[in-house]
């Protein structure tokens, strides 16, 4: 790629993240990270795991052109993407494009590069309906447990609620 339009890029890129790091109140984003503690860095590792899972099923998309590629590489290229695509306006379409780009810069053809983005992009979407679906069912089945419980429930005692009914019954009476 020419000099030129990777300065275009990295300027883009750079104006990106200062509009993004502009926008966000970070005092709000240190209180949160307080409010949570030392989990944070559970929080991290586990976010890491998720990446990582996350690449391994995409090499696995690629198919044989994964061997030109080294799983630690892919990672970052998949991580670069994916913060493009938050940072951006364009969102996904640009983050992917430059996966695409650094893809090639692995000797892997175009129509590799992208038949793999959209595969692995599926299955994250059929993930991600699996398991919106069991949360909502299991969400379901606790309200619904929660309201039995709760409408099977005395807002008093059984003692003092005829305490307070032999009261009302005398004033009305």
């Amino acid at each position: 790629m020419k000099t030129w339009v990777r300065l275009v890029l990295a300027i883009c890129l750079g104006a990106s993240l200062l509009l993004f790091i502009r926008a966000t109140d970070l005092q709000k984003v240190i209180n949160a990270i307080q409010q949570v503690g030392y989990q944070f860095i559970l929080l991290l590792l586990i976010t890491l795991m998720a990446y990582f899972f996350g690449t391994l099923s995409w090499r696995y998309c690629l198919g044989n052109s994964s061997r030109n590629i080294f799983t630690g590489n892919l990672f970052l290229i998949r991580h670069v993407g994916e913060t493009v695509s938050l940072i951006n306006p364009a969102s996904i379409i640009v983050g992917e494009t430059v996966k695409v780009f650094l893809l090639s810069n692995h000797k892997i053809e175009k129509n590799t590069a992208i038949a793999s983005i959209l595969v692995s992009r599926i299955i994250m979407i059929i993930t991600q309906l699996l398991l919106f679906t069991a949360a909502l069912a299991v969400l379901l089945a606790n309200n619904h447990n929660l309201n039995l419980e709760l409408n099977n429930r005395h807002p008093v005692s059984p003692d003092r609620y005829l305490s307070i009914r032999r009261t009302v019954d005398d004033i009305q009476g």
